[in-house]
């Protein structure tokens, strides 16, 4: 995302969003063709509780998510979401 907010992937910031409490899953608001309603949302998932490794290198980062438990309703394949991925460092 760049300073004005909109989505920048070669300059904008990347930025992590991981519920981690114990509350209810909130559902994300997409449009009537399935796209997200924010244009910024590279990629999401809102069936199941999970756990993001996060790790920063001297001039890389990488992440690594995985689903630990079902929220309730949840479709079959809310288990078999999963993402992961590095980058590097922007000065």
């Amino acid at each position: 995302m760049n300073p004005a907010g909109q989505y920048d992937p070669r300059h904008g910031i990347p930025q992590f969003i991981v519920g981690s409490g114990g509350e209810a899953l909130d559902t994300l608001a997409v449009e009537p063709n399935g796209s997200y309603s924010n244009p910024n949302v590279v990629t999401a998932q809102d069936q199941a509780f999970g756990v993001m490794k996060l790790s920063l290198h001297p001039d890389s980062y990488s992440w690594d998510y995985t689903p630990a438990l079902a929220g309730p309703g949840a479709s079959a394949t809310a288990m078999s979401y999963s993402d992961s991925g590095s980058a590097p460092c922007r000065g």
